[in-house]
């Protein structure tokens, strides 16, 4: 089993049978988590759909404190954040339950990436790239063809003048900017990013607190949303520069947890779990941007600008050192690439985007609060971007509307969305990691 987690290829040529021992480690485990669930149930004697996900990140947490594959630093670690979790709740609320699993992530995988009770350092991780990034060559959209899908999407309210069509649009759009966030930092530079949702909440929370407490214009207030979101976003991953492959992905999630749970409590700042009401509608230059016709071309102009700065980072030198990162960080760094200031760049360009979507929503829908943007939100523009094609633009924007749009067409099965996002991420990663127009 360490053997096959090692190094998968050459387990196969000893012999191996590593679907097998993969199988095998899955039902052992599946096993262990029914018998934990069953007993959390009895625990609290209430079990509800989404439960899984705090408690995976709390086992999960106990698992890295104590060191991943050393069973009794796991079973001491789990005593310990159970002991710390509660401790923390009399002290400070439960409010802050979820918090101390969180930094926990983020110290352990900082300061002891192999675990407290580690004794000796483990082989490297193979590079998480390879699974997202396979090597192929991207499905060719002609020049004369983009043109014409944007003139045709600028087109569109003059033909649909419907409001519903025109909000689902909207949408699709904003979730394009995610999804293209998430596709220059991973698809570009490599590094894998799973906590959009906090970029998003910074966004929100800036614009929203701009405009109504220091008066600033819409305009202004989403530039500087943006601008702060880059910044902000860029200090809280930096820590985590000097991790590689999936705890890079697993440091990110904490980071994006970490921002939704300081914002439901900070009450002063963010007014808590009530959130920000009256926020003022968008304005762009005295007209107000309310109506759907408008909402929708201010949606898709900035989708449009965002896909050509990306475009033009991507082509540029800049976009040349992210994909040298990608493919190898250890012969970018012995070519005297500085690898944490480019990964600051294409975090900063990344969180840009995605503050940007944040603080339009917001104006848009005129009330957020910490559960605006959720973890769900980033698995959502992940599968988007996964869909589309990591690195490619034109991807992530086919993505965003494809899973935007089929679940409006099918109304019918609304309470099986994110069983059908996961299904199409499951099945695209399978038979066609590559996504629908390829990588680059």
């Amino acid at each position: 089993l360490r053997a096959t987690a090692q190094d998968r290829e050459a387990a196969q040529q000893m012999g191996v049978d590593v679907n097998a021992v993969n199988r095998t480690a899955f039902v052992v485990a599946s096993i262990l988590g029914g018998i934990a669930g069953m007993l959390v149930g009895m625990y609290f004697q209430t079990v509800y759909p989404t439960m899984s996900f705090q408690a995976g990140i709390k086992g999960f947490s106990a698992n890295l404190l104590g060191g991943l594959g050393n069973i009794p630093g796991a079973m001491i670690s789990g005593l310990l954040l159970g002991l710390i979790e509660s401790y923390g709740v009399s002290l400070f609320g439960s409010s802050y339950r979820n918090l101390f699993a969180f930094v926990i992530i983020i110290l352990v995988l900082l300061f002891r990436p192999n675990g407290i009770f580690s004794r000796r350092r483990q082989a490297p991780p193979e590079p998480l790239t390879g699974t997202f990034i396979p090597n192929n060559k991207p499905v060719h959209v002609p020049r004369w063809l983009i043109i014409s899908l944007a003139v045709a999407a600028i087109l569109l309210p003059l033909v649909v003048t419907a409001r519903y069509p025109l909000q689902v649009m909207t949408n699709a759009y904003l979730l394009g900017l995610v999804a293209m966030s998430i596709t220059l930092v991973t698809g570009t530079a490599g590094q894998t990013a799973l906590g959009q949702a906090g970029f998003l909440a910074i966004g929100a929370y800036t614009s929203a607190l701009l405009t109504l407490r220091l008066h600033v214009p819409f305009e202004l207030s989403l530039i500087l949303a943006g601008l702060f979101t880059a910044v902000l976003g860029t200090l809280l991953v930096f820590p985590a520069f000097r991790l590689r492959a999936h705890y890079v992905a697993i440091a990110t999630i904490g980071i994006g947890e970490i921002v939704s749970l300081i914002i439901l409590n900070w009450d002063s700042l963010t007014n808590g779990p009530l959130g920000i009401t009256n926020i003022p509608a968008p304005t762009f230059f005295g007209i107000q941007i309310v109506t759907a016709r408008n909402t929708y071309w201010f949606t898709l102009g900035m989708l449009l600008i965002g896909a050509l700065f990306q475009w033009r980072l991507v082509r540029s030198s800049l976009g040349r050192i992210w994909r040298a990162l990608r493919d190898d960080e250890v012969a970018a760094q012995a070519y005297g690439i500085n690898l944490n200031r480019y990964k600051a760049l294409a975090f900063a360009s990344s969180a840009f985007l995605a503050g940007l979507s944040g603080a339009f929503t917001a104006h848009m829908y005129s009330y957020i609060n910490n559960e605006t943007f959720t973890s769900s939100t980033s698995i959502l523009a992940l599968t988007m971007a996964i869909l589309g094609g990591m690195g490619n633009i034109m991807g992530a924007i086919l993505g965003s509307v494809v899973l935007t749009v089929l679940p409006e067409l099918f109304r019918g099965l609304v309470d099986y969305r994110y069983l059908l996002y996961g299904l199409v991420l499951v099945l695209m990663i399978r038979f066609r990691p590559q996504g629908l127009l390829g990588t680059e």
